[in-house]
């Protein structure tokens, strides 16, 4: 079994199922992959027409009220900056 399925080996699974009408299963032999991830990949095919994942938005790195947090601290810093430099 392979740990990550090439570009070239995607569009193959693609190809084996459109033009020859390979199962899953005979692909996955002929790929050297697992049934599982050439049904993966032709789903994903299906439902968007390409064989790459899109790549997630992720996940928020800081929630709402750290990030408030953080403006305030740092209206707070420049204040007493502006006030330091009128001072002197």
């Amino acid at each position: 079994m392979c740990s990550h399925l090439s570009i070239r080996d995607r569009w193959r699974i693609i190809s084996l199922r459109s033009d020859q009408g390979m199962a899953s299963d005979e692909i996955a032999s002929r790929i050297n992959c697992s049934i599982r991830t050439a049904y993966y990949i032709l789903q994903l095919f299906r439902e968007t027409n390409d064989v790459i994942e899109r790549e997630g938005r992720g996940r928020r790195l800081l929630n709402e009220s750290f990030f408030q947090m953080l403006q305030s601290v740092y209206l707070e810093l420049m204040i007493e900056v502006m006030i330091s430099r009128r001072l002197s």
